[in-house]
């Protein structure tokens, strides 16, 4: 919607226009998020702990109970009526199989982040956390708090305890504020040591048993105590002093030899003393090719072998730390080396980054497949006991809630490692079938895992609707295995497909792909009602996955009757010729004992190998007919929909926010295909998409074909009668991205609603599911606790107000007060009539008999026309400055008819628009648009008027000024003083301040700013030179002076730039 201003005859330097407005009246409290965010009207229910926890799945049945599952990791999400808590994830682990399997112990303290034993006493064990030291004298079953700095830091945790080989009984430790903390009694009392630093950083204990003591600490220096920590001498440093430590040990063979790492960038230097550090003589110097040494370590039963950890992964030397070999790439996590004596080949145990946990039986030659474990400490024990130490990642839990909204029963459902939950289905008996994933050798299950177990495997469990497991099963390889769609059929056969790294995959015979692949693969399942493994099939196409180029990729599964499935995904898949050279989305039909494909169809997307993970199809539902709902994620500009269709495609990739610059990578967008039940062509294909991507979350269709979505989108996406206009976060977050929702109806011809959702910054992409009388389930994320959301499906009204952007910049997250802002009205049919950015007489509350309140309060109308109103932007209260989660509710009305309600985050003043040369006209970096700008001569800048390199400018912008009680919104500048000036910034000067003023004879949101044109590389030639502004500075002190399309805006709030024509 673009129309030109309507100007009365303006010259810089007009004679001020005096004119007075009573000021509009004030709300007596401003519309806030509440405890439930700004929708808490629509919240049904609310439960949870006092820590993170996430719904991952949604269902209700027909008398209106609804049932929640999820991840939490809250230590207060008690479980009643159902499996204990003593389930629960646990922070420390123990293995008596040298690492195959891992089992909790006890209660272990819930923020340890190492774990120590007792070299001689195997019932003594240590642990620390972010405040405290744990001791437990009985092998882990209880622990006691013996030590708590008075210092907490979320992020700093005690550096794991040096013991003394010799005497156990001497303990010594850095606490997270630095301090050195000493033991001499097995760990039960702690004091304060002599740190000769202010930080004493990290330690190292004589192997040889001698009592002494290193304390290092970077470019801090090297200390050595001969009277466990008492006293310290400084050591001198080798090579010129000024080097910065990285490590330290003593020789284990040697006594009084010590070992240093010195790092310089990414290399390291390996220096030795004998002579407690009068001289060094240096073992090696590193490429970088093996990295920075984080951590030095003797093997203490092979003289002259030294372990180091360094960014590039793990090296053993074998002759005193001169030469290293790989053992182990891409490391950054732990290892520990039990005794030789554990195993004839020596073993080795390490966490080689992030969810990959290896061990070796012959000393790093070879290693056995990665495990999805992640341990932050790893250490021996006595006996050949290995311990570990890592963080929460969650257990599952499921709940039932009642019609009336009361928490009728929650169960806490996990084992020692980390759990997720993908799906949660009702069966026709009404029980309860939850899919997910598990890391824990000894999840709770009522049969025999299938296959072999590593990694994280598969769980199926079944609830009665009373909470009580009466079956579960957990299925897969060595590898992970990751199911990422699952039906349930007419009989409560269980349908699953996913993704496997598992060469071992549990395959049956006769299925349609038995030959495992050397990288990952798709599969589909199918378990009878008592879990039994009917067939498992591998889904891909070996002689293009061997080149690693292409791999099938499964996503989703709907029963069919007879025990076939539909499968959707993207790759290519074993036994069929595809129709394009590279991979495609498909939607194929398998039989029911899972060894042919009846049928198959390309959906018509071609993707490139670097996108394949991120786009295609992604969810399958049915409706009461039999019809087929297909939703998914394309890219593609060219995607086809079906005359009649919703469509709203991506307009521009431009995500404006301070933290993200425009990019010419095409924008994500989310489809929507319905097939009849017999398969044929569609009955239609619809796309939807916003400025920013356009991420899918969770997919439902209700028994009338009405479809619902949530996605994680940003400003610009389709609106249709939202209860939240815009992104909750996007002023307080610093988000551009939000939470969305949205309805299409069964014909795929309308979009029914779509709203933003308050998420209180935490829900990315909420849970949907049908409810009751065509409403909506929606999940929610309150104040570290959960809750539940109804959205009812209503009826339309004449006027439907559906979104509100900025006049200026078509920048739509919100309000500013005093901003200029266009409000789009299906349905209004007022005359068109425009009053101007400089009219004769301030601006009324109605025009045309249209009317726009801010919480009741009538504001200031510009313009109207059909199907959209301009008015000035209020903020109602008067409490200065503005309160985090601020809103502001909106309606417009027509001749006594009343639209739908909106609600609108209160954007901060300082989040400027500069005025482009029509209303509404969208940002751009690649393309600014012309802008309303005066030459210094008076005259409108453009193709025939440009100006003059050095010259000066006059652009208008709109949402500054300062506090909201300061001015009035509709009234006249009388003089350049009548509202406060402002600094604001300029891509032209974007590390000076320039004031923003009233412009005399205009209204008091237009404000005028003068700059001076910057001089150009190409004198003589005509130019659209890019101009925008911000409250902040765009460039940071030091950087080259240039255009930058985008102000800093820590609120996330993005200005638009328009064009200036030089010559």
């Amino acid at each position: 919607m673009r129309h030109s201003y309507r100007l009365l005859p303006v010259l810089i330097g007009l004679a001020a226009i005096a004119a007075s407005s009573s000021a509009p009246a004030f709300a007596d409290q401003p519309y806030r998020s509440g405890p439930g965010g700004v929708l808490n009207d629509y919240l049904i229910a609310r439960f949870g702990g006092t820590g993170a926890a996430t719904i991952l799945a949604l269902a209700g049945d027909p008398s209106g109970n609804l049932y929640v599952a999820g991840v939490s990791r809250s230590p207060a999400f008690a479980a009643n009526n159902g499996l204990p808590r003593g389930l629960s994830e646990s922070s420390l682990l123990r293995s008596l199989d040298l690492g195959e399997t891992w089992r909790k112990f006890g209660a272990a303290p819930a923020d340890a982040q190492f774990v120590l034993p007792d070299p001689a006493d195997p019932m003594v064990l240590f642990a620390g956390g972010s405040q405290s030291i744990y001791r437990s004298a009985d092998s882990g079953a209880t622990w006691t708090t013996v030590y708590e700095s008075a210092f907490w830091s979320d992020s700093s945790y005690f550096v794991q305890p040096a013991i003394d080989p010799a005497n156990h009984l001497r303990l010594a430790a850095t606490s997270p504020s630095g301090s050195l903390l000493l033991s001499v009694d097995n760990g039960k009392t702690w004091t304060e040591g002599a740190c000769p630093v202010q930080n004493c950083g990290r330690l190292a204990a004589d192997a040889s048993g001698s009592g002494r003591l290193l304390v290092f600490h970077g470019s801090d220096g090297l200390f050595l105590s001969s009277d466990w920590g008492s006293t310290f001498a400084r050591i001198a440093l080798p090579g010129n002093g000024n080097v910065f430590l990285v490590a330290a040990s003593f020789d284990a063979f040697h006594p009084g030899w010590m070992y240093v790492a010195t790092s310089a960038g990414p290399a390291s230097d390996v220096w030795l003393t004998k002579d407690g550090g009068v001289s060094w003589s240096q073992r090696s110097s590193q490429p970088a090719a093996m990295g920075a040494i984080r951590t030095l370590s003797p093997d203490p039963e092979r003289p002259d072998t030294w372990y180091a950890l360094t960014g590039r992964g793990l090296f053993r030397s074998e002759d005193g730390a001169s030469t290293w070999i790989s053992l182990r790439e891409s490391f950054d996590g732990a290892f520990a080396l039990p005794s030789h004596k554990c195993g004839a080949g020596g073993e080795l145990i390490v966490q080689s980054g992030p969810s990959s946990f290896s061990r070796s039986s012959d000393l790093g030659t070879t290693w056995g497949a990665d495990r999805n474990l992640n341990f932050t400490s790893l250490a021996t024990g006595p006996n050949c006991t290995l311990y570990g130490a890592k963080s929460f990642s969650g257990d599952a839990f499921l709940a039932k809630i009642g019609s009336h909204g009361k928490l009728l029963w929650l169960n806490m459902l996990s084992g020692a490692m980390a759990e997720s939950v993908l799906g949660l289905k009702l069966d026709a008996h009404g029980n309860l079938i939850l899919l997910g994933t598990t890391e824990s050798d000894d999840f709770p299950t009522t049969k025999t895992h299938i296959g072999s177990r590593g990694g994280s495997d598969l769980f199926v469990v079944r609830f009665s609707n009373e909470g009580h497991l009466f079956s579960g099963v957990t299925l897969g390889g060595q590898g992970n295995d990751r199911p990422s769609g699952w039906d349930i059929g007419a009989q409560g056969d269980t349908y699953i497909v996913g993704g496997t790294a598992s060469s071992d995959f549990p395959v049956t015979l006769n299925a349609l792909d038995t030959l495992p692949n050397d990288s990952s693969a798709g599969f589909a399942l199918r378990l009878d009602p008592g879990d039994e493994l009917v067939y498992s099939t591998y889904l891909s196409n070996p002689e293009v996955e061997a080149s690693r180029l292409f791999f099938s990729n499964p996503t989703a599964v709907l029963a069919k009757a007879g025990g076939a499935v539909l499968i959707a995904g993207n790759g290519q898949v074993s036994g069929l010729q595809w129709p394009h050279s590279v991979e495609a989305g498909y939607l194929l039909e398998l039989d029911s004992a899972g060894s042919r494909i009846a049928s198959y169809r390309t959906l018509g997307e071609q993707i490139t190998q670097d996108q394949k993970l991120d786009l295609g199809p992604r969810a399958l539902a049915t409706d009461a007919e039999g019809n087929v709902y297909l939703a998914g994620t394309t890219s593609r500009a060219d995607f086809r929909t079906t005359p009649g269709a919703v469509s709203y495609p991506v307009s521009s990739r431009e995500c404006w926010s301070w933290y993200q610059i425009a990019s010419d990578e095409p924008a994500q967008q989310v489809y929507l295909m319905k097939f009849p039940a017999d398969g044929t062509e569609p009955v239609y294909s619809a796309i939807l998409g916003g400025r920013c991507d356009t991420r899918l979350g969770s997919f439902a269709v209700d028994s009338l074909g009405v479809a619902t979505i949530s996605v994680n989108t940003g400003p610009g996406f389709p609106l249709r009668l939202p209860l939240l206009a815009a992104p909750s976060t996007s002023a307080q977050f610093s988000q551009i991205y939000g939470s969305l929702v949205a309805r299409i109806s069964a014909n795929g011809s309308t979009l029914q609603s779509s709203t933003y959702l308050d998420a209180d910054g935490q829900d990315v992409r909420p849970v949907v599911a049908p409810g009751p009388e065509g409403a909506t389930y929606v999940s929610a994320s309150l104040d570290g606790n959960l809750g539940v959301m109804m959205l009812p499906a209503v009826a339309a009204p004449a006027l439907q107000l559906n979104r509100v952007v900025n006049a200026f910049s078509g920048d739509s997250s919100g309000i500013t007060h005093g901003g200029i802002y266009t409000f789009e009205v299906a349905g209004l049919d007022a005359e068109a009539y425009d009053l101007g950015l400089n009219p004769a007489e301030p601006l009324p509350t109605e025009l045309m008999g249209v009317r726009v309140t801010f919480d009741g309060v009538p504001a200031p109308i510009l313009r109207t026309g059909a199907g959209f109103v301009t008015a000035i932007g209020l903020r109602t209260s008067q409490i200065n400055p503005p309160l985090p989660n601020e809103f502001t509710e909106v309606k417009v009305s027509f001749h006594g008819a009343v639209s739908n309600s909106v609600i609108l985050p209160l954007l901060p003043l300082g989040t400027p628009a500069i005025a482009p040369l029509t209303y509404v006209a969208p940002p751009s970096a690649s393309n600014p648009v012309d802008g309303l700008v005066f030459n210094d001569d008076g005259s409108v800048n453009d193709a025939e008027h440009p100006a003059k390199p050095g010259s000066m400018i006059l652009a208008m912008v709109t949402g500054v000024g300062q506090a909201a009680g300061t001015f009035v919104p509709g009234a006249i500048a009388a003089n350049e003083a009548t509202v406060p000036a402002s600094p604001l910034y300029s891509s032209w000067t974007p590390r000076q301040a320039v004031v923003a003023k009233s412009l005399p004879g205009f209204l008091t949101s237009i404000f005028q700013v003068l700059l001076t044109v910057p001089e150009r590389t190409s004198p003589g030639t005509l130019q659209k030179v890019p101009l925008s502004v911000s409250a902040y500075p765009a460039i940071p002190a030091g950087s080259p002076l240039k255009y930058q399309p985008f102000g800093s805006s820590p609120n996330g709030i993005y200005p638009n730039a328009i064009a200036v024509y030089v010559k």
